[in-house]
């Protein structure tokens, strides 16, 4: 079940989206505050955040930022009434995946989250067949190497392979 992170001080939103979400079948954490999410974003690990910006705390650029600066790499939408172009640039500068302005549409927003999900997964499902094709090399290279050193009356030889991780390396 996908996890989806909402970090909205406004109730009635946090409420809507968990609401909505949870009866789309995903699995909901809700926080109102930017500490609080940095902690539940390190202690639920979920599949994506949905952050406001003005929060108590620390505002949701700053949780941006602090989530992609410790390597969290799901998706990550900015959900706030700053509609200025400079606040949208400061929302993606900081690495949001998307940036959606209040008033919304909860159908729209499902729709984008959904989206990221579906592109998530092709990246996954193309970097899990890459993965499968470089050990399918590795084992085709190393496969292709001698066992063992020929026995040759009255010569010494020593080989050793030094593999890379997938593939290549010195021998």
């Amino acid at each position: 079940m996908k996890r989806i992170l909402v970090v909205e001080d406004d109730l009635a939103v946090q409420r809507g989206i968990r609401e909505y979400f949870e009866h789309e079948g995903y699995d909901v954490v809700v926080e109102r505050d930017g500490a609080a999410a940095l902690r539940a974003a390190r202690r639920s690990s979920p599949h994506l955040a949905i952050l406001d910006v003005m929060l108590p705390s620390m505002n949701g650029f700053e949780v941006c930022a602090r989530l992609k600066n410790s390597g969290f790499s799901a998706p990550i939408f900015i959900l706030t009434a700053l509609t200025d172009e400079q606040s949208r640039l400061e929302g993606l500068g900081v690495g949001a995946d998307d940036y959606i302005q209040k008033p919304f549409s909860i159908r729209e927003l499902a729709l984008r989250v959904r989206n990221a999900f579906d592109r998530s997964e092709r990246v996954f499902g193309k970097a899990k067949a890459i993965e499968q094709e470089l050990l399918k090399a590795r084992e085709i290279q190393l496969s292709s190497l001698p066992k063992g050193a020929p026995n040759v009356p009255g010569l010494e030889i020593f080989g050793m392979m030094r593999p890379a991780t997938h593939v290549g390396g010195d021998y």
